[in-house]
C-alpha cells in the first residue's frame, strides 16, 4: 500500500505544477517590477556571495529561498536574485533565510519611496497654492 505522504509520483506532479506556475509567474509585468525593484535592493548583487550580477557573462538567476520540494511558494517573499553558480550550488538546501544586507536594504528603499511620495504631495499641495511659473523654477523634484 502507497503512503500519499511519501508518494514519489505525488511528490514529481506537485513540483512541476509549482513549477508550471512560477513559470506563468515570470510572464507578469508585476513579476517584472519586482525583479526591477528586487536588482535595485540588492544593488546588483547575488544574493549569496555578492557577485555583480550586471556584467554580461553572469546569468541571473531567480531564487527560491525555500525550494519548491520543501512546500516553498511562488511569492516574492520566497524569491532573491542570485547567481547561476549558487542557485545551483544551493540546489534544494532548505536551510537558507534572506541575507540580512538584503533585508537592511529593502528597508532603506521602502523609506526612500516614502519620502519621495510624501515630496510629490507637498508639490501637488504647493502647485495649488503657487503660480505655476514660480513652482517651475523652484525644481523639486
Amino acid at each position: 500500500m502507497l503512503d500519499c505522504y511519501h508518494d514519489p509520483y505525488g511528490e514529481k506532479f506537485e513540483a512541476k505544477k509549482k513549477r508550471r506556475e512560477f513559470n506563468n509567474l515570470k510572464n507578469t509585468n508585476s513579476f517584472q517590477l519586482w525583479r526591477d525593484r528586487q536588482f535595485k535592493i540588492q544593488n546588483g548583487r547575488c544574493a549569496w556571495c555578492k557577485v555583480d550580477l550586471n556584467k554580461r557573462y553572469i546569468i541571473t538567476h531567480i531564487d527560491h529561498i525555500t525550494p519548491l520540494r520543501f512546500d516553498g511558494k511562488n511569492e516574492y517573499n520566497n524569491f532573491v536574485l542570485s547567481c547561476r553558480r549558487c542557485n545551483q550550488r544551493k540546489w534544494i538546501a532548505n536551510n537558507y533565510t534572506i541575507p540580512q544586507w538584503i533585508k537592511d536594504n529593502d528597508d532603506k528603499l521602502r523609506q526612500e519611496q516614502r519620502l519621495k511620495s510624501m515630496r510629490q504631495k507637498q508639490y501637488r499641495l504647493a502647485k495649488e497654492l503657487i503660480d505655476e511659473d514660480i513652482l517651475d523654477s523652484l525644481n523639486w523634484i
